[in-house]
């Protein structure tokens, strides 16, 4: 610290970093909080950086919080361009290199301004790349960069490595250290993080492993650096590290075609670095054959699984659904030597075993399907109820539908049960949370439901229990998981979940805040305690119960209709739902009812926005009152916003009025006293009897004094309008018998 130059004094923070010694940390607080003046400005910001990263990785709490950030933080150290100068590039668009390399041009930091010819002016670009903590949207940090580089390397971050190696040898970044004339930064970087790499294959083979996983899994078609498709041989890292003895090999007197061939596709045998290590970890070989997107990678590891001399104990140990995969790498060769490794092992097996079916169809492969096939006709392979309730965890179910659907058929009762357990207990280990199951299967599985009818009544309320049980209880089950329970539940009669429900204590679980929970133990209560659901239960599992519970819910409100009679608003629900049997259930109870309470439960349905419900009420009213309709729905329906109703009413009242002569007068009577003293809105209806009163009165003398009485009465009236057309009328009335007397 007293003698040593700055990138000496840096070197020595970052080594005591790695290695969590705190033998400086009260001389690194001491500087950290002082001046530097025994360094030029940018190397004093460097020893305060390392040291930095010297006392962060000394507390535990922000080492953590420091990886954390640095992992989340990563991808936006890739360049992918937002805009190419004015044309937006879409975020599912990843530019080949080709692209990068024909328009380098335009990565130069200093390229952030165009001239309008039109305008004459210079106008700004759109920011080319993503804003983050590595660009401000066209210049790249870095300091930035160097940072994360030298903390993970610090914090032994193999795979943090590993990706940014990928970074720095993808064209992206390539491109723009270019453009940016600072290919001697590029390689500075490089070669440390191949340095850092290296380090690992020295002290620790795993890390070393994790870093050239991520590296190499991570390349893509759209990534090399040469200008023809494909061609790999540019891009350091896969040089360095998969081809490693072969351009030891060719560094001198390379023919001329090198440079536009693709020599990696051409190499046989082991060329990679650190052969041994590779011997020692073939299973990330393989991880990394299984998930590389590149063929010189697989290609690379072909030979390396095929030519490493602990191939023969690695392919004896190797998961199933290992060799499954790399029997499906693109790379043939490969994929061939698995494909022949896999037959082996399926024609060594003499035995059924429903999980290696399930593996072997689990793919989209025609070849593996054909070798199940085999297999289970060969080993008398049986679908178990396990076997077949696993089908539902097939990435490509649908291919297996009709097996699927034949073998749940084919079950008994009890077997049925065992494969409702065990979808159950699939729930906690495979079923993720958010899995969505193809509608046939939901459809299949609902159709399944008759299966309950043949299970013994202990066996139902065993069920039942467990059941309930598990929705109150499983946070992680699936919605399509937790409908079909619910439907198993709803699939046993009313009479049965009455029987049952007398056993069962379902108490502890009416804390449950779950909707679905809510809805299901309100339905218990109401079996139970031959009750009714509350209105706003009966809308909720209206618009979201399923079909069964629907069907309990309607035998519920069969087997209640008496105390139905006193629910009107609940009445009204019933007429108003989608459901036909709620709406025959409510037709029936008003049928039966007499007196103010159907008169009101009336007056609510004529009331209703809902037009079947609506059109109900005007069938009731000429069904019950014949042409004498109660002077309060007159009202209602002149007020209605649904044209029908208002026709309903116009249309009766037209039709006592255009039959004067040889109509019922005192209908008439009665529906002119109702229209006038309607409120004054209503001045249309008011305004057809004014204009009739004369002509009646004419052929029914009789009651001119009723008429003229009561016109007098409406003349006296404060409301203005109705007392000027009352006494208009009734002069006409007068003058029209003056006339007729004369």
């Amino acid at each position: 610290l007293d003698i040593g130059s700055s990138e000496l004094i840096c070197g020595l923070f970052l080594e005591l970093a790695k290695r969590s010694n705190p033998i400086l940390k009260d001389e690194a607080i001491q500087i950290n909080d002082s001046d530097i003046s025994w360094a030029r400005d940018k190397y004093a910001k460097g020893v305060k950086r390392c040291i930095k990263i010297y006392l962060n990785a000394l507390d535990p709490d922000i080492k953590e919080e420091r990886i954390k950030w640095i992992r989340d933080s990563l991808p936006n150290m890739d360049l992918h361009l937002l805009y190419k100068r004015n044309i937006k590039v879409s975020e599912e668009t990843i530019l080949a290199g080709s692209e990068y390399r024909n328009c380098s041009w335009y990565l130069s930091d200093s390229y952030t301004k165009e001239y309008d010819y039109n305008n004459k002016c210079y106008f700004d670009l759109p920011k080319r790349y993503r804003v983050g903590p590595y660009t401000d949207g066209c210049r790249f940090n870095h300091m930035a960069l160097k940072n994360t580089l030298q903390e993970a390397e610090v914090y032994g971050l193999a795979d943090v490595a590993g990706k940014i190696a990928y970074y720095l040898d993808a064209p992206r970044m390539y491109y723009y250290f270019t453009a940016n004339e600072r290919s001697k930064a590029l390689e500075y970087f490089r070669r440390y993080l191949r340095r850092i790499i290296d380090s690992y294959a020295l002290s620790d083979e795993n890390k070393f492993m994790t870093a050239l996983n991520v590296l190499l899994t991570s390349y893509t078609e759209a990534d090399c650096l040469s200008k023809d498709s494909g061609n790999f041989q540019f891009n350091k890292f896969i040089k360095h590290y998969l081809y490693h003895d072969y351009n030891k090999r060719n560094s001198r007197g390379r023919q001329s075609w090198f440079a536009s061939s693709n020599q990696y596709m051409k190499v046989n045998g082991r060329n990679e670095y650190m052969k041994e290590i590779w011997d020692r970890h073939l299973d990330v070989a393989a991880e990394i054959a299984v998930n590389a997107k590149i063929q010189p990678v697989t290609k690379a590891i072909y030979h390396i699984l095929k030519d490493s001399p602990n191939s023969a104990k690695f392919i004896e140990e190797i998961e199933l659904n290992k060799i499954i995969k790399l029997s499906l790498v693109g790379y043939q060769p490969l994929a061939k030597m698995f494909k022949d490794i896999l037959k082996n092992k399926i024609d060594s097996m003499n035995s059924f075993n429903h999980n290696v079916m399930l593996k072997l169809i689990g793919y989209p492969d025609d070849s593996l399907g054909s070798l199940a096939t085999d297999y289970f006709k060969r080993t008398n392979g049986a679908f178990t109820p396990e076997f077949i309730a696993d089908f539902l965890m097939l990435d490509n179910l649908e291919k297996w539908l009709d097996l699927f659907e034949h073998n749940l058929e084919s079950l008994d009762g009890e077997k049925y049960l065992a494969f409702i357990r065990h979808l159950i207990e699939k729930t906690s280990e495979s079923f993720p949370r958010d899995m969505v199951l193809l509608e046939k299967a939901r459809d299949i599985l609902h159709i399944s439901l008759g299966k309950i009818k043949e299970v013994s009544a202990p066996q139902k309320k065993d069920l039942l229990s467990h059941i309930i049980s598990v929705l109150s209880n499983k946070s992680r089950i699936p919605e399509w998981l937790a409908q079909f329970l619910e439907e198993v539940i709803f699939s046993l009669s009313y009479e049965e979940l009455e029987n049952l429900l007398g056993e069962i204590d379902f108490a502890p679980y009416c804390k449950s805040t779950s909707a679905r929970n809510k809805r299901v133990i309100s339905i218990f209560e109401s079996i139970k305690f031959k009750t009714l659901p509350p209105d706003s239960m009966i809308i909720d599992i209206q618009e979201t119960g399923t079909s069964k519970m629907l069907g309990v819910l309607i035998s519920i409100c069969d087997k209640n209709r008496e105390g139905l009679q006193n629910r009107l608003s609940t009445l009204l629900i019933m007429l108003e739902s989608p459901i036909t049997g709620l709406n025959e259930i409510g037709e029936k109870i008003f049928d039966n009812m007499t007196g103010d309470a159907k008169k009101k439960l009336h007056s609510l349905i004529i009331d209703s926005p809902h037009p079947k419900t609506y059109m109900l009420g005007l069938k009731k009213l000429d069904a019950i009152y014949k042409d004498l309709i109660p002077g309060e729905f007159i009202i209602q329906m002149l007020e209605h916003g649904a044209k029908e109703v208002k026709a309903y009413i116009s249309d009766k009242i037209n039709s006592v009025f255009d039959n004067l002569e040889s109509g019922n007068k005192e209908l008439f009577i009665y529906y002119i006293k109702t229209l006038l003293l309607l409120p004054n809105k209503n001045a249309k209806s008011k305004e057809r009897v004014y204009s009739v009163l004369p002509q009646f009165v004419t052929i029914n003398n009789d009651k001119r004094e009723e008429i003229e009485s009561m016109l007098l009465d409406i003349g006296s009236s404060n409301i203005i309008i109705d007392s000027e057309r009352a006494l208009v009328t009734l002069a006409k009335i007068r003058k029209d018998g003056i006339l007729n007397a004369g």
